[in-house]
């Protein structure tokens, strides 16, 4: 054997173990441990998605019915100062959902 071909060989055979390990890190790095928190957040999402739907859904209901008893409602609505963002929220999602429902009947 040649000196060129012993190289040839060796280098040859270098790059393809470089290649393999790179591949085998790539794959255990992506595998097991992202299989679990992609469950999560797909759980997550499903959740999300399913209280946006219903919402969406009261508002379709109180848009197709009188703006002006939605404003009405809301302006009578009694809100404190001493609320804070997520009882605002919380307030609003309950007048919508009275409203919805009051539309429904």
């Amino acid at each position: 054997m040649t000196l060129w071909t012993f190289l040839t060989i060796f280098l040859t055979a270098a790059v393809i173990a470089e290649v393999l390990k790179a591949r085998y890190k790539a794959k255990a790095r992506s595998g097991a441990d992202l299989e679990p928190k992609l469950l999560e957040m797909q759980k997550k999402y499903d959740v999300e998605m399913e209280a946006l739907r219903k919402r969406i859904r009261n508002l379709e209901t109180i848009a197709a019915s009188d703006p002006d008893d939605f404003e009405r409602k809301a302006q009578s609505f009694s809100m404190e100062d001493d609320f804070n963002e997520t009882d605002s929220e919380d307030v609003n999602e309950r007048l919508v959902n009275q409203l919805a429902r009051k539309r429904t009947r």
